[in-house]
């Protein structure tokens, strides 16, 4: 029986954990499981029957009634209210302000759906939430704890807000963090804290498409390649790179000196760089002794160059 990856992502609110979760499982072919949209949707269902948001007792009364399924339909998450499709209707801005926060939600919540149903199906998967890592997915190999500074976070909060033509304030957007991560940190039911093996990461200094390499840079070497989209392929080195050597011998005529010096367990390897054709040099000059991971710095070259490479770097390496 094949063995999936479970990957657990958790993080304080705003941290940008659900953009980039989206993204590497987009990036790795794995399934993004959206936990917040099951809170949401036991926030639909109470909204609908009339259930204020702070009536404990009526919002635990009415939880029986509730079902609560997660489908895929290409790639895309679809959740099952009482067997309807409220993916659309649930993830209204209404519904991430008024869901539940009782302690007895989070534990229907986080009960109501089956893991392995979800990896028989669809193989991968990756989650982001606040308790993921701690108590959703407890033995998962891969734990991430993405986070930020506070201040950070409101920044990134107020600049999005004030684009969209909201009138707020810093201060305000801040207080409302700082409080937020009070009531989550504190809570009765699953606090958010990072789980004893996860990885932190920090991107209050991360561009998003750093902090999305970042957290595919962590799966990589977590899961150890397993059940990766851009898996390293050594039977091609293997075979290609002594073929490029030689046509290089007959070609161009070259030598190579030093080679021993090339540590075991790998190195990075900084060669002076004109043309094109200086990559596939470096790669015979190491001969196949370790892995291949090409690197370039964006912007150096034509665009048009970088996805021509692209093309042939995912076939030497285990990254675009």
């Amino acid at each position: 029986m094949m063995k999936y990856i479970s990957v657990a992502i958790d993080g304080p609110s705003g941290a940008g954990k659900s953009t980039v979760a989206r993204a590497a499982a987009a990036k790795l072919g794995y399934v993004y499981v959206d936990t917040g949209a099951m809170y949401r949707s036991i926030g639909l269902a109470v909204c609908r029957r009339g259930i204020a948001g702070e009536d404990t007792a009526g919002i635990i009364a009415t939880l029986p009634e509730i079902t609560i399924q997660l489908t895929y339909q290409d790639g895309a998450q679809h959740v099952l209210l009482n067997g309807e499709d409220v993916s659309e209707a649930s993830a209204h801005r209404r519904f991430r302000t008024t869901r539940p926060r009782c302690p007895r939600c989070r534990k229907y919540a986080g009960f109501c759906w089956k893991p392995s149903a979800i990896w028989r199906k669809s193989g991968n998967i990756l989650m982001d939430g606040r308790d993921i890592g701690t108590v959703i997915l407890p033995d998962a190999p891969v734990k991430i704890f993405l986070t930020a500074s506070a201040q950070s976070r409101a920044e990134r909060r107020y600049k999005e807000l004030i684009e969209k033509g909201q009138q707020v304030t810093m201060d305000g957007i801040l207080h409302d963090i700082n409080e937020r991560d009070r009531q989550d940190m504190t809570r009765a039911v699953a606090p958010l804290k990072q789980a004893d093996d996860a990885v932190l990461l920090d991107t209050s200094s991360l561009t998003l498409e750093e902090s999305i390499a970042a957290v595919l840079c962590i799966i990589r070497e977590k899961s150890g390649g397993k059940g990766m989209k851009f898996k390293y392929h050594r039977w091609f080195q293997a075979l290609v790179v002594p073929l490029v050597a030689l046509a290089f011998h007959i070609f161009f005529g070259y030598r190579v000196i030093g080679r021993e010096n090339i540590p075991e367990g790998g190195c990075v390897v900084c060669p002076n760089h004109v043309q094109l054709s200086d990559p596939p040099f470096a790669a015979v000059a190491l001969g196949g002794k370790t892995p291949l991971r090409l690197m370039a710095k964006k912007g150096a070259v034509p665009e048009e160059d970088i996805r021509v490479a692209d093309r042939g770097a995912r076939r030497l390496s285990d990254r675009p």
